[in-house]
């Protein structure tokens, strides 16, 4: 009997997905049912899709699930599991630290969660890791300036979170340092598209993931496909933020931000070491 080795099956398994113009979390889950989902997941995700709607839809988390193709012919979809998973797993690993420099660490956690709730607790620590400051004006009310466009940061996060190549088996990562932000995701810009079209926006957008995307969209996470790129760099730009770095990187694509005051960071070093000589 012939044997195949996993990549050569993975291999396979993505070819055929792409002739049916399909996605790998359109497909059943293989080690999951329906007993994986979290019911409270899912009226969450349900209050979610109704917020901005004339008409909601019902609680009847079947019927939801099964609308939004979550079901399909009775099996938990990839797409299911990941948005709605009930207890945790290491295919949604996202590694959160926050470092002093390069090889020292102040804190960090994995998390492992749904999809939905990855958003937010990526989100929580990076605010929690990143400094603001409150600009007195003439009006009672005190305006807050954080280091980064926090619109742009939660954009980035979602792009991780909707793109991830979800059948490899690294994690993905953010990384707080004092003046600058890496964030890394299993999976590289597909062959046709170079970074110099996705700085242009002169590219055809393919999802990695349409089912996530999908349910994304429905609850207005995202607002179009293969805008979000554009939507970062204005966000950074009308800051007046260095601009962001986006490159493929090993395996996946990583996106780098700087802090607002970074450029005077730089500054102020530079004189310090011309001081010293």
């Amino acid at each position: 009997m012939q044997v195949f080795s996993i990549d050569f099956l993975c291999m396979f398994a993505f070819f055929y997905i792409k002739t049916f113009n399909s996605s790998w979390d359109y497909y059943p889950a293989p080690n999951h049912s329906i007993l994986a989902v979290s019911e409270d997941k899912v009226l969450k995700l349900i209050a979610l899709y109704n917020k901005n709607r004339n008409i909601p839809i019902e609680k009847d988390i079947f019927e939801f699930l099964t609308k939004m193709e979550l079901i399909r012919d009775g099996n938990l979809t990839n797409a299911g599991f990941l948005l709605l998973m009930k207890n945790d797993s290491i295919i949604s690993d996202i590694e959160l630290g926050h470092f002093q420099n390069e090889i020292t660490i102040k804190d960090g956690i994995t998390i492992s969660t749904d999809l939905v709730t990855e958003v937010e607790e990526v989100m929580a620590f990076v605010r929690k890791h990143i400094s603001k400051e409150f600009i007195i004006t003439a009006n009672p009310a005190r305006i807050e300036r954080w280091d980064y466009p926090l619109d742009a940061i939660r954009e980035i996060i979602l792009n991780m979170i909707v793109h991830r190549d979800y059948t490899h088996h690294g994690n993905s990562s953010v990384k707080i340092f004092p003046d600058h932000i890496e964030f890394f995701n299993p999976g590289r810009l597909p062959d046709q598209i170079s970074i110099a079209d996705l700085m242009k926006g002169d590219y055809v957008f393919d999802c990695r993931n349409k089912q996530v995307a999908r349910i994304f969209k429905e609850i207005e996470w995202i607002e179009r496909y293969g805008t979000g790129i554009r939507r970062i760099k204005d966000y950074f730009k009308e800051y007046g933020s260095p601009e962001p770095v986006f490159e493929n990187f090993q395996h996946g694509f990583r996106v780098t931000v700087y802090a607002l005051n970074s450029r005077d960071t730089e500054k102020d070093t530079e004189k310090e070491i011309l001081s010293k000589n």
